[in-house]
């Protein structure tokens, strides 16, 4: 084929110069991947690395603090609810010996007597779950759940001839006191023997109260 006068070949493709890097159509294969970012800072020091780690240690002390303070606060919380628990049936049991000695009516011995022999009978197994689970109550402790204003009350009904309706009213109160301080306590505790014996202390006062209704 003739070319045509003043037609020219087309021109070749551009080539690869030191002057014109970018014109290289094989660029690609020499170019290096770059790296993905990470989400923690690295550092370009020694020193930079040394503060990372720094970093990343006190974050983890602190969220660790935050974690047992939490679980510590709620294991108190159930240790003094139960000693709560065992406060009010102290108290109950010397309430019960006091209605049960100056009563005058059969009914209201009876009730004194079975109040006092049914949280005996429930606050020695507490007692017990208590320690197994590392609360180790006092004899001292204990007595701290009195109330002096009860005596009083009692003493004055005794001299206005009127104990028995006044105990009766004491204790049935206190009694509800008490139930209620057992039920916020199974809902506290994690042990599974404490709530056994918390249990069996809501059924007996339960049934106590409702035979007084």
């Amino acid at each position: 084929m003739l070319m045509q006068p003043n037609q020219y070949p087309p021109a070749p493709p551009p080539m690869h110069s030191p002057n014109n890097p970018g014109l290289n159509p094989y660029d690609f294969l020499l170019d290096k991947p770059k790296k993905s970012k990470s989400f923690l800072p690295s550092g370009n020091s020694t020193k930079q690395r040394i503060i990372i780690v720094v970093v990343i240690i006190i974050i983890i002390f602190v969220a660790g603090s935050i974690i047992l303070s939490l679980l510590g606060s709620s294991g108190k919380s159930a240790s003094d609810d139960l000693l709560v628990v065992a406060q009010k049936q102290t108290e109950i049991i010397r309430v019960t010996n006091i209605g049960y000695t100056k009563a005058r009516d059969k009914s209201t011995k009876n009730l004194a007597l079975t109040a006092e022999l049914s949280i005996l009978s429930d606050q020695a197994p507490l007692l017990v779950a208590m320690k197994k689970s590392g609360i180790d109550v006092s004899k001292s402790q204990l007595v701290l759940g009195k109330n002096t204003s009860t005596d009083a009350k009692l003493t004055l009904a005794d001299q206005d001839n009127n104990f028995d309706d006044v105990f009766n009213q004491t204790l049935i109160g206190s009694l509800g006191s008490y139930q209620t301080a057992v039920k916020k306590a199974y809902d506290e505790t994690n042990s599974t023997k404490t709530k056994l014996a918390l249990v069996s202390s809501l059924q007996n006062v339960g049934k106590i109260l409702s035979n007084q209704q």
